[in-house]
């Protein structure tokens, strides 16, 4: 029997910007980066892949918006790698030769590296294996936009030897290009991420895309009148849809969280953890997960 690939791409994604897309791929891509499983979560490989325009250039000191951001603002150590024959290797610089052969990305491997004197908030002890990496545009694209290719990218990583979790973040669809859409086309399950001013785009996400599930952020805690009319009108929009109320995962807004996001350190890693948020990120994986058990089986009996 031939191998069923277990890699995996899950594209999280929103219509406008500000709904916390961006910190939830983050912290939900380091769930599968633990040492070990955990609750129902396997320890897997994982490629963060960053789509955002935005993210060409930028300089680290500049407030985090991106995924790219993040790591950079981070307790990460970023080494820049390229393709040599079926390994992804370290390079001391990035070519237009290399960028071409992924599909215009420039490649990371990703270390967990919490300088206690500048990050006092990291746990230097949180288990983060050592296959963790991020992709990004190049500046080089601005050259050759052509060279764009998700798809040549997912070919490029999997040649290599890549073979896990691809996190892939997108910018708001509201900008979109067709870049964007071409890479959410090769994604396994679209995960949308809504908050209070955007849930109504429930039903055209789930006719437009593999989505099995929606995240809900920056909800409103307890049992306001206005919480209850977000329920209500949810559960409208779900009746018109192949999901359930199970399908709809709520994270609360959080002080906790936004002081993560805002020094690039993941929830489930900072000290003291954000509770009210970090059981929501591993709920997110633990339904991915259950996903890609699904289309695994599904490929070995098609196999």
């Amino acid at each position: 029997m031939a191998k069923v690939s277990k890699v995996f791409v899950v594209g999280f994604t929103a219509r406008k910007g500000g709904t916390g897309k961006t910190t939830c791929s983050f912290n939900v891509g380091f769930e599968f980066a633990r040492r070990r499983k955990w609750k129902g979560v396997k320890s897997h490989p994982v490629f963060f892949v960053d789509v955002d325009p935005q993210a060409i250039g930028k300089e680290s000191e500049r407030a985090a918006t991106t995924l790219t951001d993040l790591f950079r603002i981070g307790p990460f150590d970023l080494t820049p790698l390229k393709l040599e024959g079926d390994r992804m290797v370290e390079a001391r610089r990035v070519t237009k030769e290399t960028v071409e052969r992924t599909g215009g990305f420039e490649l990371f491997h990703v270390k967990y590296s919490p300088d206690p004197e500048e990050f006092d908030n990291a746990d230097p002890m949180c288990s983060v294996h050592d296959k963790v990496f991020l992709a990004h545009l190049s500046t080089h694209i601005s050259e050759s936009p052509g060279m764009m290719d998700f798809g040549k990218f997912l070919n490029a990583i999997t040649g290599a030897g890549f073979d896990g979790i691809v996190v892939l973040d997108t910018p708001p669809l509201n900008v979109r290009t067709t870049f964007v859409l071409n890479a959410l086309e090769h994604c396994d399950l679209v995960v949308p991420v809504l908050n209070p001013e955007s849930y109504d785009q429930i039903p055209d996400f789930i006719r437009r895309h593999p989505v099995r599930f929606i995240v809900l952020n920056q909800m409103l805690k307890g049992r306001t009148k206005e919480a209850e009319k977000i329920r209500r009108e949810i559960e409208g929009y779900l009746k018109r849809t192949t999901l359930d109320e199970d399908d709809v995962i709520w994270i609360p807004s959080n002080d906790q969280l936004r002081s993560c996001t805002n020094t690039g350190v993941p929830a489930r890693c900072r000290n003291p953890k954000p509770q009210a948020v970090t059981p929501k990120f591993h709920h997110i994986a633990w339904r991915i997960e259950v996903e890609r058990e699904r289309r695994s089986k599904i490929s070995e009996i098609r196999l």
